[in-house]
């Protein structure tokens, strides 16, 4: 039984399109799509300022650390960071 959930998760793994799960992958999708409204102004290399909507966000590309604190919290880049990145 223990052996073949091990095979149905490594059939599933093969069959994907990328290297993230589908669902990770349309979270990302969704942080790309939301990035695109936001202004980047940069405060040096690593150091970034992110606006939309009246609100400003700090992103540490160098610390990987964001003020939103998502990335903290679910360990990939939040819509922020991915406009930060974009830059």
């Amino acid at each position: 039984m223990l052996q073949r959930w091990f095979h149905d998760r490594y059939r599933a793994a093969q069959s994907m399109r990328h290297q993230l799960t589908d669902a990770t992958h349309l979270v990302i999708l969704k942080h790309m799509e939301k990035c695109g409204f936001m202004t980047v102004n940069p405060v040096d290399w690593n150091i970034l300022l992110v606006k939309r909507y009246g609100k400003q966000w700090t992103v540490d590309l160098a610390r990987k650390t964001y003020t939103c604190n998502k990335f903290q919290m679910d360990h990939f880049p939040c819509s922020h960071a991915l406009a930060a990145a974009r830059e």
